[in-house]
């Protein structure tokens, strides 16, 4: 696998970095295989919030993109998860947004950024949560 996963424990929320570049043709399976482990860490150590920063290059095909919402419970997805995403490069940035839209549609609490410290305030801070309900 040509992305490598690192991660950091913290009280509250579980921290990963995804770091590398896609193998061709391997996309979703490569993906599929880092999120069972993400989605792993985070029962082992009971987290149910993650920031995920994705510094990736290469392209998820479209098909893939989509794939994933209909696939995300058997990669350990709970819909209890709360899980920020910051990209590092406009590719990746478009291609996750795909996959946030079809996400929230099927109830799963997902959110990409471009910013790690706007991510952490929506990861951890709830009064935002329900100030964006109450509007």
């Amino acid at each position: 696998m040509a992305i490598e996963l690192s991660y950091n424990l913290h009280t509250d929320y579980l921290e990963v970095r995804l770091k590398g570049t896609r193998s061709p043709q391997l996309e979703y399976e490569e993906s599929q295989i880092l999120w069972k482990r993400i989605f792993g860490l985070c029962m082992k150590y009971g987290h149910k919030k993650v920031l995920v920063q994705l510094d990736i290059r290469g392209r998820i095909p479209m098909r893939a993109r989509i794939h994933y919402a209909f696939t995300m419970e058997e990669m350990g997805w709970q819909k209890q998860y709360k899980v920020a995403g910051v990209t590092l490069n406009d590719q990746v940035d478009n291609d996750v947004r795909i996959v946030e839209r079809f996400a929230n549609k099927v109830g799963y609490e997902v959110k990409v950024f471009s910013n790690k410290v706007v991510a952490m305030d929506w990861l951890l801070n709830n009064q935002i949560e329900l100030e964006t309900r109450i509007i």
